[in-house]
């Protein structure tokens, strides 16, 4: 997937319900669909939500892009953004091996620890 091998790139495509966005899995994409899903909650007049869809979507983008692609940009990351009536859904999805998250439990690491929360986030 992707496009030249390790160019960086980001997409955004407007559907009908929302958004898809689609980029090399890299750090740097993280604030470039952040600031995409806000603008469309702002045009939706819904900024109240910023906070948590901020924290939510940057939690499980760092994910995408460091754990389940490792930072390569050869990688594809994808955001599926679904605003309507019923509230807004965010699917992400990297093409990394995956991971039973059922398994891992909810537990917050040592105060202490400098990651292990995005499960608890979640």
């Amino acid at each position: 997937m992707g496009n030249a091998a390790g160019s960086s790139w980001f997409e955004v495509t407007e559907t009908a319900q929302g958004l898809s966005l689609r980029f090399s899995a890299e750090v740097l994409h993280i604030d470039n669909a952040v600031l995409a899903v806000k603008q469309l909650l702002a045009a939706q007049g819904r900024e109240e939500h910023f906070f948590e869809v901020e924290l939510g979507l940057r939690e499980a983008l760092a994910n995408a892009v460091i754990h389940g692609s490792e930072a390569n940009p050869d990688l594809t990351v994808t955001v599926d953004v679904v605003c309507d009536e019923d509230g807004l859904r965010l699917t992400v999805q990297d093409e990394g091996e995956g991971f039973d998250w059922r398994a891992k439990g909810f537990a917050l690491p040592d105060p202490c620890s400098i990651n292990g929360r995005g499960l608890a986030i979640l």
